[in-house]
């Protein structure tokens, strides 16, 4: 039973994390992916 609870708080303490980090607008934005991450590089004179 002692198990069971620490997992129960384990797995609250996770979402917590997770969904506290997130500083969107909409909190299952955290979640959900957009796609390809495209990196551009720009050169500066």
């Amino acid at each position: 039973m002692k198990n069971f609870y620490c997992t129960k708080i384990f797995i609250a303490i996770l979402f917590f994390a997770i969904f506290s980090s997130c500083k969107k607008e909409n909190i299952c934005d955290c979640i959900k992916g957009t796609g390809k991450i495209i990196t551009e590089t720009r050169v500066i004179n």
